[in-house]
């Protein structure tokens, strides 16, 4: 049987399985135990089960072979086979409550506070994709009064389908705005693996925890960008740079078209952070993670060739919500790592 037919057959043998998933496409549970994985334990316990391809004969007579290199997921606690993609072999599956008992374990042996945290736990796509995020209350850096306070986290990203890699993220969160600050380069912990059979989400998380345990040098880089002045004109050169070209392959050797909806609504989000922030590159970095945290909000800019108010979105509704916070985190990581971006760091020596 060729690889084309082998798949097309395993994913029908999961489809003709007619059955809803009970948990909720996205459901959430606020606490402050890193122990408690009652949301994964009572809705996620996911396991591999055998997949068989059906055939039939030319007098209609059906066969059913079992396959030695896939396995379908099945729901535990809820006792339901999952609708998915077919599982190779070679993916390594961690189970989310076993990931997140076992981060629990790891950072109660780290310095970090065990007391004032707090924990949401997420599961997405009806137990497919897991998310833990654990704020620290008790270390925080007022940066520019006493209501703008950044504030430790750390994430860690599952998935049991192959949709999501393996990621875990130590950080930090602005209270006044609910923006999730994304840094890059050598002063926070970002990695993320494929389920490779030596992934190992113990040494990872672990790093995690320790990074975190140095997040205070981000005070001093948060400090200096909210001196650093920006005009419109250098944070619109920056993003003609970095996220806001187009790559086409149909364009002329070295000309990229610039995607002007979201250049306007990234211009639209700094003139609403001014307000608060002042023309800094503080404010330009608030821009850019406010982009990346609330994907269905919208501005409000002023058109100067229709000389009319503009309305313009983010682009996303909340169906895709946490796959496109996530991708949007990373771009924003990979710019702040841009040669235009420390161009802008540079701008105040």
């Amino acid at each position: 049987m060729a690889f084309s037919q082998e798949r097309r057959n395993i994913m029908d043998s999961i489809i003709t399985i007619d059955q809803e998933t009970s948990v909720k496409t996205n459901s959430i549970h606020n606490h402050n135990n890193p122990f408690d994985v009652s949301l994964f334990e009572d809705n996620a316990k996911i396991k591999r089960i055998p997949l068989f391809a059906y055939d039939e004969d030319e007098f209609g007579v059906g066969n059913q072979t079992k396959l030695n290199k896939y396995s379908g997921l099945y729901n535990e606690s809820l006792n339901e086979v999952l609708q998915c993609r077919p599982i190779a072999d070679t993916y390594k599956l961690v189970p989310h409550q076993d990931l997140f008992s076992e981060q629990a374990k790891i950072l109660a042996q780290t310095d970090l506070p065990k007391q004032n945290i707090r924990v949401e736990d997420k599961l997405v796509n009806g137990g497919l994709q897991a998310q833990r995020t654990i704020y620290y209350d008790d270390l925080s850096i007022p940066v520019s009064n006493s209501r703008d306070i950044v504030k430790a986290r750390i994430d860690v990203f599952n998935s049991v389908d192959t949709s999501w890699a393996f990621q875990v993220f130590s950080g930090a969160y602005r209270n006044l705005c609910r923006n999730t600050l994304v840094f890059g380069g050598e002063k926070s912990y970002h990695q993320k693996k494929k389920h490779t059979l030596n992934l190992s989400p113990s040494a990872m998380v672990q790093k995690a925890g320790l990074g975190l345990s140095m997040w205070h040098h981000q005070k001093d880089l948060m400090l200096n960008w909210r001196k650093i002045q920006v005009t419109d004109q250098q944070f619109a050169d920056m993003l003609k740079e970095t996220i806001c070209t187009k790559k086409s392959k149909s364009a002329e050797v070295g000309i990229n078209p610039i995607n002007e909806t979201k250049m306007n609504y990234l211009l639209g989000l700094f003139e609403e952070e001014k307000k608060e922030l002042g023309s800094t590159l503080w404010g330009c970095y608030n821009a850019l993670t406010h982009w990346s945290s609330h994907t269905d909000y919208k501005v409000e800019r002023y058109n100067e060739e229709t000389k009319k108010l503009e309305t313009i979105s983010g682009g996303r509704t909340n169906a895709n919500k946490p796959n496109v916070e996530r991708q949007r985190a990373d771009v924003v990581r990979e710019l702040l790592t841009s040669n235009a971006w420390q161009s802008l760091e540079m701008a105040s020596a």
